[in-house]
């Protein structure tokens, strides 16, 4: 469900895709961070370590079956929140 403010309330253990586009060829990583504190990171890992993406072109996390990215349970008040960093520098 998407909330006024835009973010989305996801039922805990359901699978999720983060989609990636951008403008210019780049480097990306995709960390989400609970309200408690804690940051874990979710793209580049050991199944995808290739961070880069092509200027237009959609890159779909994950992309491949080797792994699949799953919502989990918020402890807490407030609500998880994806990170996504992107860099056309090394």
């Amino acid at each position: 469900a998407r909330a006024a403010d835009g973010s989305l309330s996801l039922v805990a253990g359901t699978p999720m895709q983060v989609r990636l586009k951008a403008a210019r060829d780049c480097r990306a990583s995709v960390w989400v961070l609970d309200p408690s504190g804690q940051v874990t990171k979710l793209f580049p890992n050991d199944d995808e370590p290739d961070d880069r993406l092509s200027a237009g072109v959609e890159r779909v996390v994950p992309g491949s079956g080797k792994y699949e990215l799953s919502t989990t349970p918020t402890d807490g008040p407030g609500r998880e929140r994806l990170r996504v960093i992107a860099t056309t520098g090394a």
